[in-house]
């Protein structure tokens, strides 16, 4: 009888385990970009178990550039995009907020021809746009050195490849690209093809570089989720950093997309995101410790919305500093154990 009951015991805990588990609610994050290692703290988590030991069904997305639209969608629950980006959708009357910075340092530029000397050859050229966005930090770019947008002319992008963009700049198809700084400039270098740099932060553009946001009612519903995947982000971008050639082999490996490599080379895509890997350091962990990943001040969301209101970059002069983000999240995540 024992025996039997003891079975029945345990057959009863597996099944109830098994329910608990069952009933975790995927928690859809929608990244920046597709896979590179720009992201590699998060996949790096996410390959050891970390975000599954935690109790979170973390699930990747990226559907396009499109996110904020995606986040409004359902598409996802969380997602990361620029500083700039989260406080303009909450000017047009969206209920998200951040609760997390990623890259502390704004790594969006301008990767010009080497005949640009200076933001202000730009006058009558033409810059090339993957989305409208775009135009925000340009535009701040250009004002801090007296310009306006009627100045240049803007044509759409429509690919992403190296070879794609590097022959538009060769060409000169366009003057200028919107890049971040430590991606396409870097292949185009490699590819023995050196481009002028503009960063955005040197020229005015005092936003967050990417953050985590979320709608309100999720960060309100899912904070204990949501810390827990900050806190495991920060060990993944920890663990990322202890060997950062071997974590491009092994980002290359298992998540960059084949048909992203440049020149379909494998060798030479490899060359370029171990040179990334080892910049983005610096824009990642400015002003922070490694321990201080996912941080952010109210000084500096301020600093950005004023921002904003000057350059015209939103017309919704009421929103306040606490319509764009939250510290819930945080909070929890500084009682957790390092």
């Amino acid at each position: 009888m024992t025996h039997y009951l003891l079975h029945f015991s345990l057959l009863t805990i597996i099944f109830q385990s098994s329910l608990v588990y069952a009933e975790v609610k995927p928690l859809r994050l929608h990244l920046s970009y597709y896979p590179t290692v720009a992201s590699a703290g998060v996949y790096i988590a996410q390959e050891r178990g970390w975000y599954k030991d935690a109790g979170l069904d973390l699930q990747l997305v990226f559907k396009d550039l499109n996110i904020s639209q995606n986040l409004i969608d359902d598409i996802a629950d969380v997602a990361i995009h620029s500083g700039h980006e989260i406080i303009r959708q909450v000017a047009m009357g969206h209920d998200l907020k951040a609760f997390a910075v990623e890259y502390q340092r704004n790594p969006l530029s301008l990767a010009a021809n080497a005949s640009i000397k200076k933001l202000s050859d730009l006058k009558g050229k033409t810059i090339g746009l993957f989305t409208d966005q775009e135009k925000d930090f340009i535009r701040v770019m250009f004002a801090s050195e007296g310009m306006s947008l009627d100045q240049i002319h803007f044509k759409k992008i429509h690919s992403f490849t190296v070879n794609d963009l590097l022959g538009f700049l060769k060409t000169k198809k366009y003057d200028a690209i919107p890049v971040w700084a430590f991606n396409h400039p870097v292949a185009f270098a490699l590819k023995g093809y050196n481009t002028q740099q503009y960063p955005s932060y040197r020229y005015g553009f005092h936003f967050y570089g990417t953050a985590y946001y979320a709608k309100t009612a999720t960060i309100q519903n899912r904070k204990e989720e949501l810390a827990k995947l900050v806190h495991i982000t920060r060990r993944g971008w920890m663990e990322a950093f202890k060997n950062p050639e071997k974590t491009a082999k092994e980002f290359m490996s298992k998540w960059y997309p084949k048909d992203q490599l440049i020149d379909n080379n494998y060798d030479l895509t490899l060359k370029q995101q171990i040179i990334q890997m080892k910049l983005i350091q610096g824009y990642l962990y400015e002003g922070v410790s490694p321990n201080g990943f996912g941080e952010m001040t109210p000084f500096q969301w301020r600093t950005s919305l004023k921002l904003a209101i000057r350059d015209k970059l939103i017309s919704n002069k009421n929103i306040k500093v606490d319509d764009i983000f939250t510290d819930d999240v945080m909070k929890l995540v500084r009682e957790m154990k390092p």
